[in-house]
């Protein structure tokens, strides 16, 4: 498990913190111990200190790969406060609190260019105060691990998001399966939703349970696949390249396109590479299905390309926590959340992603 906690009560989970300068030490550390050090050796050709170049190479290397590798960041309980330490270069942060404390865990989408990142935070909440005790980039399952500890620790609830706003899970709630939560709190399955029509996802049940599958691809993902199609074909008939009159130096631009090109010379590689990214495009869009099955004893996950197998994961039914819907600027996405795995199903519609949550909510709710 990421997240640690010493027999002490020191509760750590690994950071980034230190990656930039532990990425700086392995340049440094192959600069000098090679370029550098033949550098050296011709300006000093008999300087025995030369040598020692290409150990303290080596050392700042293995340096460097430590403080990417084994930095972590470690929380304190002491009293009414946390103290809070980011590798071992930064001072430690102490956040203090004056009433009943809470952990909570959230989500948070940030543009950059043209992607989406996904950041997962543990706040400290005092009131209507918050400190921030992590923020990291993906990692659910660690921010998860982290926030359950900070909350068991503390003897605190844990506030986490869902797709109807927060849900506050108590203390003695934390480890409990999904179905036991339920039992507690029935207001946990929520309102039973319709199955909207049409429907991209296909359920079929039997005696042994439901099966559920859907296509990745979705509306959004197949304008953009017609809009790659239709760059690769306007910038193959548009002229680009210019054209040298005989016997005149000046060449007149925007005269020949890749077309041209490739019937007067006879080179498709353009074609090639274009249609290859094109064809792969296609290959996984069109073939790229979800299957989830809900068992009694197991809730298992598989994706197929064509019919082949290309990942699975399995959560035991006592060790489900929680089922519900993520909204985000990427889209839906159906969260089934243990401790030791989190199977996420992004969907094209997010009215169906309800459905199945609601569904499987009531499943094994029951």
């Amino acid at each position: 498990m990421s997240v640690v906690k010493t027999t002490s009560g020191v509760i750590s989970i690994p950071s980034e913190s230190n990656n930039d300068l532990g990425l700086f030490l392995v340049f440094l550390g192959l600069a000098l111990a090679f370029p550098v050090r033949a550098l050296l050796d011709r300006v000093y050709p008999e300087q025995t200190w030369v040598d020692g170049a290409s150990p303290v190479g080596m050392v700042l290397i293995v340096l460097g790969f430590v403080l990417m590798r084994y930095t972590r960041k470690r929380f304190w309980l002491e009293g009414k406060s946390v103290r809070v330490q980011d590798g071992w270069l930064k001072r430690a942060l102490r956040f203090h609190w004056e009433d009943e404390p809470r952990i909570r865990l959230r989500s948070q989408d940030e543009e950059r260019g043209s992607d989406v990142l996904e950041y997962w935070l543990v706040n400290l909440v005092d009131g209507k105060r918050q400190y921030v005790l992590d923020r990291r980039l993906g990692h659910q399952i660690e921010s998860r691990s982290l926030a359950e500890a900070l909350a068991k620790a503390i003897n605190c609830p844990l506030l986490e998001k869902a797709e109807a706003g927060e849900i506050l899970i108590p203390r003695e709630e934390l480890d409990l399966p999904f179905r036991e939560r339920v039992r507690k709190q029935p207001e946990l399955l929520g309102g039973e939703a319709t199955k909207p029509e049409p429907c991209p996802i296909e359920c079929e049940e039997d005696e042994h349970g439901q099966r559920y599958t859907w296509r990745l691809l979705s509306p959004a993902m197949l304008n953009e696949f017609f809009t790659l199609v239709l760059f690769v074909v306007l910038l193959a008939v548009v002229p680009i390249f210019p054209k040298v009159d005989p016997g005149s130096d000046t060449a007149e631009r925007f005269q020949f396109s890749f077309l041209n090109f490739a019937r007067n010379n006879h080179q498709f590689l353009y074609f090639y590479v274009s249609g290859a990214i094109v064809g792969l495009s296609a290959f996984f869009l069109f073939g790229y299905r979800k299957e989830l099955r809900a068992t009694r004893k197991s809730l298992d996950a598989r994706d197929r390309l064509w019919g082949i197998p290309v990942w699975s994961a399995s959560i035991p039914a006592d060790q489900l926590e929680e089922i519900w819907v993520r909204q985000s600027a990427r889209g839906a996405h159906l969260q089934l959340i243990s401790d030791a795995c989190i199977i996420t199903g992004r969907t094209s519609n997010s009215s169906a992603a309800v459905w199945l949550a609601s569904r499987l909510r009531r499943f094994y709710g029951s």
